[in-house]
């Protein structure tokens, strides 16, 4: 049996309600940590728009995006930091040799 059945079909009925719980059914949610992402990029996008659209220098809009996005970075690192999980020994080793390989290849 099919569960939109019962449903009427565009212009008989349906509402700008149905069409959110359709999406939100569909689309799915972010987490706290996507959203900061995405406010970071927005920030940075919105800088530029500022840089290319009005008088203010592109670098001068880049910065003051980039200044907004540190609220961000730092809400993420230092209020509401990520917990630790149960693999975060092998990921501290695994981040050291990284930077330690890396050192030394920009060395040699």
């Amino acid at each position: 049996m099919d569960i939109n059945a019962h449903r009427p079909v565009f212009g008989e009925g349906f509402s700008m309600m149905d069409a959110l719980h359709s999406c939100r059914r569909t689309v799915p949610s972010l987490e706290y940590y996507d959203k900061l992402l995405l406010a970071i990029a927005g920030s940075l996008a919105f800088g530029l728009a500022i840089g290319v659209a009005t008088s203010v220098a592109l670098e001068v809009g880049l910065a003051g995006g980039a200044v907004f996005a540190t609220l961000f970075v730092y809400d993420a690192m230092f209020r509401n930091p990520p917990l630790p999980t149960t693999g975060a020994r092998a990921a501290v080793l695994v981040w050291h040799v990284f930077v330690i390989v890396a050192i030394a290849t920009a060395i040699l």
